[in-house]
């Protein structure tokens, strides 16, 4: 064998067998070095709040050590933190199989619980886990924490600062901040920034330290050094929805609104379940609300995901019923959840004033339910609530709107001889005598409250600016003073700004116009056309249009434009039908329209129209010899005027007084002067 042979085969024998089981080993041990590795990086993903990848690392881990009793605890927690509450409940289970006397497993549970804003049951399950092991660190702090949260700040120190005797190097850090903001809620607020900038100046990387020095800051008022603080939190570590919920309230606190609105949003978006930042943006889009009242609505999406969250807050259904009764996008059912949410936060707050007096509001003002209305008075005033000027007024209303017109009167007396240049209580007190139907008495208010604030710009609830010109035209037109009536109404119509005035109300200014008009010369009814297509124009679905479409096919058909006169009937008749939901049913609409028919001789129509007011006033005698059908025709001699056929001749009717007939058959074409408001007597027979 040559030498070159006896080197392969000392390699085949030897060299080879032996290089199998290095690897062999190798392979081995790789396994257990890919599941550590998994649970260490998983554990780092979760400590830099990036869930879904902590989630994904640890189940792997978990996979390929079913034994591993701290790859399921961090899995576990990874599953609290993405609020999958079932599947977290479900690994602790597995925890207990591999040790069921852990101590890790009554400290998750805790985890679990105070996920769920169980704070009390987490405080039990923390003891429960320090009972097991007395310096278990991550529960001693759990624990000091949730005894701040739940209002026991002192105790809470207590526990930290034992915490902080057995804490290894790199918790004091952590337990130094929870110190510092467990002095904070006790007002050492030196103390606590002392602790917190100890953490900071231990752990400058950690991102609870800053957040903590930042609460602390905020507390103290020193809103640039909180923002500072909170700043760098966010520049180590993007992810955590805490840190930027935080930096929401330091900018919040220094007026820089829309960079707070943006954080809660980034916070919101980072964790969805997470309730307070959902608070905020809803309560931002509140305070905006007044300036645009648009903003209410946007808030109102965010508020009913916090009361979902944390329905045990009073401040989330106050600030929810708030922003549905002021939103001008409320339908009825949002008006009712409104109250139903203010209801829920007097339920929890009973010294809630705010809640109260909204109660008053949008049960009175939206909901007309008077009765909701001063049963929420009597709780305002049970809870001691002081009542500003306005909110004298509005239970003046109250009154008002109960027909209890004399304690309405006193108290709005007493409103005026309080200020007598401030605009509102004139304004009530004309409205308490609308209601008393004492128009002339409510002249002198109203000139006064034009007197005193005639733009509308003064009004503190919410009066709109053409609403007491409006009121003196209907006053004056009350008491038949029509040139007066037809000033005012025009001046409310230069009061009312299109942009921001409801088409109704724009409709029906018009429409009063217009029916005085109508009651002029021929000039001014041509102005009521006008006015009635302006009407139309406005808002060509409401009543308002109707009254107009009626009226203006009331003046052709004096004219005795039959054919335009049923065309604009028609479409009033269109709007009531087709309307949803449909509007209540006009029998001066369908006597109009059906008269209009017979007048182009288009009998068949009339009929049907006739029958449909006949469902409405089975007794009106014009609309029964309309609809009553054609008499049969009767054979003559030859010679006696007979049409072609055997027919009776067009336009032929029986001799006599049609409107007398009572319900007989007028005639085959009974001519347009037997329907009023032209005649109702029909010509004699030739």
């Amino acid at each position: 064998m040559t030498r070159i042979q006896e080197r392969h085969s000392f390699a085949r024998k030897t060299l080879l067998p032996a290089l199998a089981c290095a690897l062999i080993a190798a392979l081995a041990l790789a396994g257990p070095a890919r599941a550590g590795d998994n649970l260490k990086q998983g554990r780092a993903a979760l400590e830099r709040h990036d869930i879904g990848t902590a989630l994904a690392l640890l189940q792997r881990a978990v996979v390929e050590e079913p034994g591993n009793l701290d790859a399921h605890s961090a899995f576990a927690l990874a599953l609290v933190q993405g609020h999958r509450s079932a599947e977290a409940k479900g690994e602790i289970e597995a925890c207990s199989k591999i040790n069921a006397e852990s101590e890790v497993i009554p400290y998750l549970e805790g985890r679990l619980a105070e996920s769920q804003e169980d704070w009390d049951g987490a405080i039990a399950k923390y003891r429960a886990a320090i009972a097991r092991r007395s310096k278990y660190a991550d529960a001693s702090y759990s624990l000091g924490m949730a005894l701040r949260h739940q209002g026991k700040s002192q105790d809470g120190l207590a526990e930290l600062n034992r915490g902080l005797d057995f804490a290894r190097e790199n918790d004091v850090p952590r337990f130094l901040s929870g110190i510092g903001l467990a002095l904070m809620d006790m007002d050492s607020l030196s103390a606590a920034a002392d602790s917190a900038t100890r953490a900071v100046a231990l752990d400058p990387d950690n991102v609870l330290t800053h957040v903590a020095l930042g609460q602390i800051y905020l507390k103290r008022g020193v809103y640039s050094l909180a923002k500072m603080s909170l700043d760098r939190a966010v520049q180590l570590d993007t992810l955590d929805p805490v840190v930027y919920f935080q930096l929401g309230k330091a900018n919040y606190y220094s007026q820089q609104y829309s960079d707070a609105l943006q954080s809660f949003k980034t916070a919101a978006a980072l964790d969805t379940l997470y309730a307070d930042p959902q608070y905020w943006i809803g309560h931002l889009y509140v305070l905006a609300g007044v300036a645009d009242r648009e903003k209410y609505s946007l808030a109102a999406p965010f508020l009913r995901t916090y009361t979902r969250l944390r329905p045990g807050d009073s401040k989330g259904w106050l600030d929810l019923g708030e922003a549905l009764y002021r939103s001008p996008a409320s339908t009825e059912d949002e008006f009712k959840e409104s109250a139903a949410a203010l209801d829920k936060s007097s339920a929890i707050n009973g010294n809630e004033s705010k809640a109260y007096l909204l109660m008053v509001k949008v049960s009175a003002y939206k909901l007309k339910d008077f009765d909701k209305a001063f049963a929420a008075y009597n709780r305002m005033q049970a809870a001691g609530a002081k009542l500003s000027a306005d909110d004298i007024l509005l239970v003046a209303s109250l009154y008002t709107y109960k027909s209890m017109f004399p304690q309405a009167d006193s108290v709005i007396a007493e409103a005026i001889k309080a200020d007598t240049t401030a605009p509102d209580g004139w304004f009530k007190m004309a409205e308490s005598k609308f209601f008393q139907r004492e128009y002339a008495a409510a002249i002198p208010f109203l000139q006064k409250r034009i007197d005193v604030d005639s733009t509308g710009e003064r009004s503190k609830i919410g009066v709109a600016p053409f609403l007491p010109y409006y009121m003196l035209g209907q006053a004056y037109n009350q008491i038949q003073k029509y040139d007066s009536s037809t000033v005012f109404v025009k001046m409310a119509l230069a009061h009312a700004d299109s942009a921001t005035t409801k088409p109704v109300d724009l409709a029906k200014m018009h429409l009063e116009l217009g029916t005085a008009y109508a009651k002029g010369d021929s000039l001014s009814r041509e102005l009521a056309k006008g006015e009635f297509a302006s009407v139309i124009e406005a808002d060509s679905t409401s009543q308002q249009a109707v009254s107009a479409m009626y009226n203006m096919g009331y003046t052709d058909f004096a004219a005795k434009k039959y054919r335009e006169s049923a065309e604009m009937l028609e479409r009033a008749q269109g709007t009531i039908e087709r309307n949803s939901p449909p509007l209540k049913p006009r029998l001066d609409v369908l006597l109009l329209l059906a008269s209009s028919y017979v007048g182009t001789k288009d009998y068949d129509r009339a009929r049907e129209v006739a029958k449909k007011g006949l469902a409405l006033d089975p007794t009106n005698n014009i609309l029964s010899k309309i609809a009553a059908p054609p008499a049969p025709v009767k054979s003559k001699p030859a010679g006696t005027g007979t049409a072609p056929g055997g027919a009776s001749a067009p336009g032929a009717a029986p001799s006599g007084d049609a409107s007398s007939a009572k319900g007989k058959v007028v005639g085959k074409n009974p001519p347009a002067s037997t329907v009023p408001p032209v005649t109702t007597t029909a010509p004699k027979k030739k």
